[in-house]
């Protein structure tokens, strides 16, 4: 990492606090119009670390997108587009976790049975998922969408702990931890949204939703730095 780098890293640490103070005194206007750019900001921080790790910049940005969607996510259009963009972010924070252990899949057969199942075990427990999701949103679409969002954003940290078991583990112990705390951030904006509200819930969401981000980015820039030359 270079000079830039830590300025942007340092940047987003502050705007990211503000956003939490602003959360936590309930200043909705000023909190929304702010929340989008630590996301940009942070997609910058790895395009000036490393223009070519575009899975994890593009992550990033989808996730900027997200949040802009979701300043209104009383609204369901929105709401849905908002969810769609961290869906699509998360497969591309899995993506550069497959590219990064591909030379470890090469020549072993046996890896490639156990990824083809781990494929087939999302894709069970997000059917099984589905009635649960349903109940919750009261809607078929957001029941169906909502199962398998959840098992992509668990999948980051499932992935993460597969490329620790085949010996990657130098910093992507940051994607397994940073893959569950995002995964709470979206257990409580659901529980939030669906079930009853709380009192400064827009702090609990945004803390372990920012503190979620920058350490999946952070585990993948740094082992993509660690092991692609």
């Amino acid at each position: 990492m270079n000079v830039l780098s830590y300025l942007f890293l340092g940047l987003f640490s502050g705007i990211s606090i503000i956003e939490l103070v602003f959360a936590f005194l309930e200043k909705e206007k000023a909190r929304k119009i702010i929340k989008p750019f630590c996301l940009l900001i942070l997609a910058v921080m790895v395009m000036v670390t490393r223009i070519d790790a575009v899975l994890i910049y593009m992550g990033c940005f989808f996730g900027a997108i997200g949040d802009l969607f979701l300043i209104k996510k009383e609204n369901k259009f929105n709401f849905a587009i908002g969810t769609i963009s961290f869906f699509i972010g998360h497969v591309l924070y899995i993506s550069e976790i497959v590219f990064i252990l591909l030379p470890a899949f090469l020549g072993h057969q046996l890896d490639w049975q156990f990824f083809t199942i781990a494929i087939c075990i999302m894709l069970g427990c997000s059917l099984l998922g589905i009635p649960l999701s349903y109940k919750i949103s009261k809607s078929r679409l957001l029941g169906v969408f909502g199962s398998f969002y959840m098992i992509i954003l668990l999948s980051v940290s499932g992935f993460a702990i597969y490329a620790m078991c085949l010996g990657l583990i130098n910093y992507i112990y940051l994607v397994l931890i940073g893959g569950l705390v995002f995964f709470s951030s979206d257990v409580i904006l659901t529980y939030t949204s669906f079930t009853k509200d709380i009192k400064r819930r827009d702090f609990y969401i945004m803390i372990t939703y920012l503190v979620g981000q920058v350490l999946i980015v952070l585990g993948l820039l740094l082992t993509f730095l660690n092991v692609v030359i």
